[in-house]
């Protein structure tokens, strides 16, 4: 009859939805095969030893957004994110991993990996292989994590009924918890035969997927992943392509503090740059001098000016305010007077964070240019207990580091570093770490103390400040709070950008005094005091 479908048209359209539903998550499996990862061989200076700085300058997979989560609640960058790197040659496949995490902890023991803070790996093997050399394994992972016993992995295999662990041989693993608390480095060798991939080695493509896992106490466990499966199915992976090229230009160099040993520095131009305040003898700004005004000199020896800008470039502003316990009268005058910075000082084009110490250190909002997230996170500050002053800024600036614009942290604080019961210091860091810190990574600090007649805290707040191009301020009356604020806001904006390439190219990565001179005895310059040569 013409009106009934006969059995074969019934079947063909109820089998129709299913293969193109097929289809679709086939797509979405491979969806970012068009546009695969380049992946280039390792530098030769690369050691794994879990320090990062010659993976720093070169490009990196960020993992720092909610179209990376999978999971749990997320608070911004601070609570989880991560930089990944990836390089290779004949024998490894190197990864190279950057984690910031607000509640990093090591795991007991290495025996079930998957539960705690890790770095995931995931390989795909082609279908002939799942069917030749991987003997019908459909997928790779391995676990990295860090143990009070010392770095830890574990591989898994999935036939399809679940995982299966498997023998590790040969990988070179490093891992190294931050020592504010707040994440970990990774830095590992893979030998392409743990892969299970058959010669000839390397392969030239591979599909895989990295995650980092986050398990806080009391949350739910969350990831960020290269490729999150968006809902799909968490444990089906969504993968991404690499395409191992070989490295026929050089890469663009690192940032000059991190410049790596075997750098080939015939054709490295080094640029030292220089952000400089001017004021007159009535401590005004002087904003309309030009580069025939200036003078810079390097261990007392002339340079010439390559670059000058009296441009007002974007910034990142860390606000960093001790809540420790002898702030309690003052929060309120100290919220005030800095939410009034912010709106009088902050850009469009900047971003700023805030974090709050007491014992401990406390990340309101991650760098924003949401004011309203700013002023929000200022109204949180509360205080309590004793003061961990060098954790606070020496975690501050981890944060800061490798962000490329201006990097600025505003201090305030009353006190020494201190606890709050039984005295001794609340930090596990010096306020030389702190010093250390801010000048390998271009960071100016601008320091308030608030009227505690404490030596101490005086000269350590002096000292970063002066020797990183900051200003210090010291207070006796909270009352005048708005007008420092205000004075650091305008020195942000009053600044000359002066570059120059040094003269010295006996790259020995030792300290090189600097000097920024006016030719008018009127006028007085201030910028950081140096810096450390890159190491050839």
């Amino acid at each position: 009859m013409a009106g009934i479908l006969r059995p074969r048209s019934l079947t063909f359209l109820i089998l129709l939805p299913l293969l193109l539903c097929g289809f679709v998550l086939l797509a979405l499996q491979f969806r970012d095969e068009e546009t695969s990862y380049s992946c280039f061989p390792i530098p030769q200076s690369v050691k794994i030893d879990g320090n990062l700085v010659e993976w720093y300058g070169q490009p990196a997979i960020e993992l720092s957004s909610t179209g990376n989560l999978v999971g749990g609640d997320w608070d911004g960058a601070i609570d989880l994110s991560a930089k990944v790197w990836l390089a290779w040659d004949e024998r490894f496949l190197y990864i190279a991993c950057d984690v910031m995490d607000d509640h990093f902890q090591p795991q007991a023991n290495g025996s079930r990996l998957w539960e705690g803070d890790s770095l995931w790996f995931k390989y795909l093997p082609s279908l002939s292989e799942q069917e030749t050399v991987m003997k019908g394994c459909r997928e790779l992972t391995l676990i990295f994590a860090a143990t009070q016993n010392g770095p830890a992995v574990k591989k898994l295999l999935n036939y399809g009924r679940g995982y299966y662990k498997a023998e590790c041989q040969g990988i070179n693993l490093k891992v190294l918890p931050k020592k504010s608390g707040m994440g970990a480095l990774y830095e590992c060798a893979l030998p392409w035969g743990q892969l299970l991939h058959q010669p000839p080695y390397p392969p030239r493509a591979l599909n895989i997927n990295l995650s980092v896992q986050d398990s806080d106490p009391g949350k739910e466990l969350k990831s960020m992943e290269w490729v999150p499966s968006r809902g799909i199915n968490m444990y089906n992976p969504l993968w991404r392509m690499v395409s191992l090229l070989p490295r026929e230009e050089p890469l663009s160099p690192p940032p000059p503090s991190l410049l790596s040993s075997e750098a080939d520095f015939s054709t490295v131009v080094h640029l030292v740059s220089l952000n400089v305040s001017v004021t007159d003898k009535n401590n005004r700004y002087i904003p309309d001098l030009g580069p025939e005004d200036f003078t810079v000199l390097e261990d007392g020896k002339p340079q010439k000016i390559y670059n000058f800008s009296r441009r007002d470039k974007p910034i990142t502003i860390a606000l960093v305010i001790d809540s420790s316990g002898s702030m309690s009268n003052d929060i309120e005058a100290v919220q005030e007077s800095a939410i009034n910075f912010v709106n009088a000082a902050v850009r469009l084009e900047d971003q700023v964070m805030v974090v709050e110490f007491d014992e401990g250190v406390h990340f309101l909002v991650d760098y924003t240019n949401n004011l309203q997230d700013v002023i929000d996170a200022i109204n949180k500050v509360r205080a309590d207990r004793g003061t961990a002053l060098y954790d606070a800024v020496y975690s501050t600036m981890e944060r800061l580091r490798l962000l490329p614009e201006r990097k600025a942290v505003v201090l305030l604080s009353d006190g020494v570093d201190t606890k709050y019961f039984g005295g001794g210091p609340a930090s596990t860091h010096t306020y030389l770490d702190v010093l250390d810190m801010a000048q390998r990574n271009d960071i100016t600090i601008y320091s308030i103390g608030l009227r505690r007649r404490e030596p101490l805290a005086e000269m350590v707040l002096r000292k970063w400040a002066k020797e990183t191009g900051g200003r210090y301020y010291l207070l006796y009356d909270i009352q005048g709070l708005k007008n420092v604020y205000a004075r650091i806001g305008e020195d942000l904006r009053s600044q000359y950008v002066i570059c120059y390439t040094p003269t010295n190219k006996n790259w020995n990565g030792q300290w090189r005094e600097v000097t920024v001179l006016t030719k008018r005895a009127d006028l007085k310059a201030v910028t950081k005091k140096g810096y450390y040569a890159p190491v050839k």
